[in-house]
């Protein structure tokens, strides 16, 4: 924590640590500035108090999101987005990269905010997605009232205060603090792209269709519920069966079907002790009549007629 009532230390050290811009004191009034940051990852999260009345004009383009949150007084937010005013304790406001941003602060307004890079935003963007932002994420500028990302930045305060004073934020803990501002943000702050958040993109329908086809490859005789799978892999049963359609061109049930069949397949064609029920049965089927119908779909002739070939061959290698 520092403190100045050095209206140009302010200007000079706020610059330097949050955004380029100009610092206009209401004149007459005592200056004074009370303020701590500190660094979560990438991101800055910090808390700030102006003594006076005082307006901050960017003096350069932004290139980082802000989440500001009003901790108490009255301030009034502008950027090209729009203007917000907020009164209330809480209350609070998205600024997305912009052109233009003034800030007037009331005398004793306080406020916390986190400032994240767009870079960090965008990688977020993407774990929730599996799609890149491409920049289209701006953020609307006001908060609703009841939305929760600000007890996500006030949960990183609290976290952060927990350590002892002067101490560093451990690397783990802020990468996770991190994440858990900018995921809250993205999923919470409606933004351009939250319509990519609603609907399954295909990166995570593919993903998804990998590590369940994985599974199911490597054990194929188990029994599956593809909509207990789907929720342990993050998506719905709807967004698995399309990534599986897309990927494998078969729903994922037809994918096991045809997975075990292959696992009878190579036990017909390999070991001739083994019967055709031994080889339904292990590989997971219970109605014989269906299996070898589906069979003889797949390979164009009968489990039986695989287990004699089997046994055809391994004659042949005992007469010579």
């Amino acid at each position: 924590m520092a403190r100045t009532d050095d209206a140009g230390y302010c200007w000079a050290e706020a610059s330097r640590r949050f955004m380029p811009h100009v610092l206009r004191p209401q004149t007459g009034e005592p200056f004074g500035w009370a303020f701590h940051s500190v660094g979560i990852g990438d991101t800055v999260l910090a808390y700030h108090e102006f003594r006076s009345m005082v307006e901050v004009v960017a003096s350069e383009p932004m290139d980082a999101f802000y989440g500001m949150v009003l901790l108490r007084g009255t301030m009034e937010v502008s950027t090209e987005h729009g203007t917000t005013y907020l009164a209330e304790q809480g209350s609070a406001c998205v600024v997305s990269p912009t052109e233009k941003f003034i800030a007037r602060f009331t005398p004793g307004t306080r406020q916390v905010f986190v400032k994240i890079p767009v870079a960090v935003v965008e990688q977020a963007f993407g774990r929730l997605t599996g799609e890149a932002g491409g920049g289209r994420i701006i953020f609307d500028l006001a908060t609703r009232a009841d939305a929760p990302w600000p007890a996500a930045l006030k949960l990183a305060v609290q976290t952060i205060d927990g350590i002892d004073s002067g101490l560093p934020v451990p690397p783990p803990m802020g990468g996770e603090l991190e994440r858990l501002c900018t995921s809250s943000l993205l999923l919470a702050q409606p933004h351009s792209a939250s319509g990519l958040l609603a609907r399954p993109s295909p990166g995570r329908a593919a993903r998804a269709a990998t590590m369940v086809a994985k599974a199911v490859q490597a054990s194929p005789e188990q029994d599956y519920d593809f909509a207990d799978m789907a929720r342990l892999h993050g998506v719905s049963l709807r967004t698995l069966q399309d990534g599986f359609r897309n990927r494998y061109g078969r729903s994922p049930s037809a994918f096991l079907r045809d997975a075990r069949l292959d696992m009878a397949h190579t036990l017909l064609a390999g070991d001739k002790r083994v019967s055709v029920t031994d080889a339904a049965l292990s590989c997971g089927f219970t109605h014989l009549g269906r299996f070898a119908r589906d069979y003889r779909v797949r390979y164009g002739f009968s489990p039986s007629e695989t287990r004699e070939g089997a046994r055809g061959i391994e004659t042949v290698r005992e007469n010579d």
